[in-house]
């Protein structure tokens, strides 16, 4: 799993950079394995995280505790159920994609890996998510979608819509998938066992977005 690590105040001027982004590796699991690992590194990075009770950690935009486990943003059940305490809704819908392997005989898919343009990629995702909201009476929309080197069978995007009623949380679903394949700034390397090459754009996506012309 690939995350960005933001560093504020004193740890940005001791560690004198401001973020990073970094692969987890199956052994870090908790906030203080992640701290573990970034004290490995050694000299001013074990000398600042070794004074981690004065340092204040959030995960995903809430302050959490060392124990806290690191789950990334595709645990949709859970940030549903905190969604749904927000809102008056009927009905909520939740889509989330994976990586597969296309099966082309000896070509097997290793690993996928998905670049994306900062900061443009998040103005599309707000525009596709503002054009639902015109289109239909939504209460929330959440929407993420990962970058970096991913393997079978990991999510790559998820979307949840809540609404007062079902057929416009499933309709702005739809919607919202259609869009993203066709106007976030995303790009795709598929990575086999064989070779490695740049996904094109594909028509029928362009196809399925007219359809909500």
């Amino acid at each position: 799993m690939r995350v960005k690590l933001f560093y504020f105040a004193k740890v940005r001027e001791a560690l004198g950079v401001d973020r990073e982004e970094i692969d987890l590796v199956s052994s870090i699991e908790t906030v203080a394995d992640l701290v573990d690992f970034l004290k490995s590194r050694g000299s001013v990075w074990h000398t600042t995280f070794s004074e981690v009770s004065s340092i204040r950690m959030a995960v995903n935009q809430e302050i959490v505790e060392d124990g806290h486990a690191i789950e990334g943003l595709f645990d949709l059940y859970t940030i549903a159920q905190k969604l749904k305490k927000l809102h008056n809704s009927g009905a909520s819908v939740t889509f989330e994609g994976y990586v597969r392997d296309f099966d082309l005989e000896q070509d097997k898919l290793d690993v996928l890996e998905l670049e994306h343009y900062p900061g443009m990629t998040e103005k599309a995702l707000l525009d596709i998510e503002l054009l639902a909201s015109q289109r239909w009476n939504l209460d929330d929309v959440y929407i993420v979608h990962r970058y970096g080197k991913l393997k079978v069978g990991e999510p790559i995007v998820g979307i949840i819509v809540f609404s007062k009623h079902r057929k416009e949380a499933f309709e702005a679903c739809h919607f919202i998938i259609d869009f993203l394949k066709t106007d976030a700034p995303f790009w795709k390397k598929e990575i086999t066992n064989q070779k490695s090459y740049w996904v094109e754009a594909k028509k029928l996506d362009d196809e399925e977005k007219k359809k909500w012309n």
